[in-house]
């Protein structure tokens, strides 16, 4: 996962001020994800509680004060959620409001609440890419990959040797982009009435030293 491409993009922790842009650039390039159907105000709120948690971090790409990408991931998914609820959770609640009478929406919300039990498995690590995005005009220069690499970095200092991310059965180009980057395939589930491939990668194969920064941290 070589650093490739325009030398004025930043690739920089995200900030909670970072979240407007970040909710916007998630609703318009992943439109199929139910995250999407609730909309730039509730993923705001949630993306300004993120960083703050400390089970959880993401990054952005930033060009000319714009933000083209971002990466978002989780060491302890359940620990992510219960710090966003603590953060927003009375928010969240006043937001959502309007889905309680829409059965199919208050269905994909508690199954997003009960994924982490459907990953909480011994064979599987802890920590997961949540997920990654790449503004369309930024596309090719190799930012999804910095971003990445950003990420794999962090999940070694935080004392994790290996992570995980869950992409769409359906979703070919994905597929083969983790494949093709050292990620291999550990499972198939069925995530809001979808089949999703499970990927893992071993972080030593891709940052150096990540196996002693493990041991330095006690991690896996």
């Amino acid at each position: 996962m070589a650093e490739r491409g325009d030398v004025n993009v930043v690739v920089r922790p995200m900030r909670p001020a970072d979240a407007p842009s970040v909710a916007r650039l998630h609703v318009s390039q992943i439109t199929a994800g139910f995250l999407s159907t609730l909309g730039p105000r509730v993923l705001t709120s949630i993306y300004r509680a993120l960083p703050r948690t400390r089970a959880g971090f993401a990054f952005v790409a930033e060009r000319d004060g714009e933000v083209i990408g971002f990466i978002t991931c989780a060491t302890r998914l359940k620990k992510l959620y219960r710090g966003i609820l603590w953060r927003k959770g009375w928010l969240l609640s006043l937001m959502l409001l309007r889905y309680v009478f829409n059965p199919r929406v208050l269905q994909k919300m508690l199954q997003t609440l009960f994924y982490p039990n459907k990953v909480d498995r011994p064979d599987l690590p802890e920590a997961e890419v949540l997920s990654v995005v790449t503004a369309p005009q930024a596309r090719g220069l190799g930012i999804a990959s910095r971003l990445m690499g950003r990420a794999f970095e962090e999940f070694a200092r935080r004392g994790h040797t290996h992570a995980k991310v869950l992409v769409g059965a359906d979703l070919v180009p994905a597929n083969a982009y983790y494949r093709k980057n050292g990620f291999r395939l550990a499972g198939t589930i069925r995530h809001h009435d979808q089949p999703e491939n499970i990927y893992v990668i071993d972080l030593a194969g891709v940052v150096p030293g990540a196996a002693n920064d493990a041991r330095r941290s006690g991690g896996e």
